[in-house]
């Protein structure tokens, strides 16, 4: 029999799988706190945006997970993909990601996602992000155009 923090959780990638960021939204708790590596450290509302936009704006996006781990009763990690094409260059991007979560009174408190930002960039952005993908200022200019983009799309 699964515990409740497993079934929470495949409801939260069910629900990433299927565009679903109402119910997605539901999984969290009030004070959630996400880390990504492109978007850093969010907040529920921009998490909750970055869903949305994701969902409204990837074209082919797909997304698989794994095998729910428990570390112990409130940390659980899951390896999944997603892929999905890139908007500014039309290239596809496939990326896997380990994700680390923090349970507490049946809703996430905390969550975050490790991945290469290298390995995106070859694909996002091809040869230049081969080159250039593993410099930090590079990686940062990266980083603040996808900010720039979650923030454009929160103000409509």
């Amino acid at each position: 029999m699964m515990n409740s923090n497993i079934l929470l959780l495949n409801t939260f990638f069910k629900s990433l799988k299927h565009y679903d960021y109402h119910q997605l939204n539901g999984c969290c708790s009030e004070h959630v706190v996400y880390f990504d590596p492109i978007f850093g450290l969010l907040e529920r509302n921009k998490l909750i945006g970055l869903w949305e936009m994701l969902s409204k704006n990837a074209k082919g996006l797909t997304i698989d997970y794994g095998e729910i781990v428990p570390v112990d009763d409130e940390y659980y990690t899951c390896d999944w993909s997603i892929t999905y094409y890139y908007p500014p260059t039309g290239r596809k991007v496939q990326s896997s990601i380990k994700s680390y979560f923090l349970l507490k009174e049946g809703k996430i408190e905390e969550y975050s996602n490790a991945y290469s930002i290298h390995d995106w960039s070859k694909q996002a952005i091809g040869f230049t992000g081969w080159l250039f993908g593993w410099n930090r200022f590079f990686q940062q200019s990266i980083k603040n155009k996808a900010q720039k983009a979650l923030i454009s799309f929160l103000q409509g």
